[in-house]
This record gives C-alpha cells, sequence and structure tokens, in this order.
C-alpha cells in the first residue's frame, strides 16, 4: 500500500500518464483531450505547445494538429514540432535561445529588484 503522499506526487501522475500514452490508444486520446481542452480554454498567446514524437506518430496522428495556434512558435515563427532531426535541430536550438533569453531577463530584473531595495 502505498502512502498518501506518495498518491498525490505529481510524479506519480506523471508515470501513469506515460503509461497510458505508450500504452494504449486511450491513453493517447486522454493526452489528445487534455491538449484540446487546454487550447480551448486558454490563448495561444498564454499557452504554448511543444510535440517530440517519432515521424509515424506525427504522420498518423499529429500532423493534423499542425493548424492549432498553440503549436505556432511566435518569436521564432516554426511549428513546434519535433518528428525528425531536421525538425529537432530547428525547433529545439530555438526554443532553447528563447528559454535562455528569458532566464536572463528574470536574473536581470531580479539584480535590478535587489539594487533599488
Amino acid at each position: 500500500m502505498r502512502n498518501k503522499r506518495e498518491f498525490l506526487s505529481p510524479l506519480h501522475w506523471l508515470k501513469i500518464l506515460s503509461d497510458l500514452w505508450l500504452n494504449t490508444i486511450w491513453g493517447q486520446l486522454f493526452i489528445q483531450q487534455i491538449l484540446l481542452q487546454i487550447a480551448a480554454f486558454h490563448s495561444y498567446h498564454d499557452v504554448i505547445f511543444v510535440n517530440l514524437s517519432s515521424q509515424e506518430d506525427y504522420d498518423q496522428i499529429w500532423k493534423k494538429w499542425r493548424f492549432l495556434p498553440h503549436f505556432l512558435l511566435p518569436m521564432i515563427n516554426v511549428r513546434g514540432f519535433v518528428h525528425d532531426d531536421r525538425t529537432k535541430d530547428a525547433v529545439l536550438t530555438s526554443l532553447y535561445q528563447v528559454l535562455q533569453s528569458r532566464f536572463q531577463e528574470a536574473d536581470q530584473k531580479k539584480r535590478t529588484f535587489l539594487l533599488k531595495s
């Protein structure tokens, strides 16, 4: 029997979701349903999706999702789908640069705040 703290931990649920995703079509439908709900209730300005999948999964499942504006990375003007080496280099390198610039801006704001105090 698992204790309550372990049962409620995010890692516990992440493992369950990943098992569902990898093993059943129901898991894939569940993940797609969650993404559709997030896309329906949140603006594409607020939420950005990046999908990492194999070429086969992209062709079978995710290709029809490419028109959803939540998969567009506006700061680098590419779609957030990584399914082969070419897209891996383009998307992940650009995403890494965007994240690094955001971390630097946040760090700079923190330093400015500490200097003013």
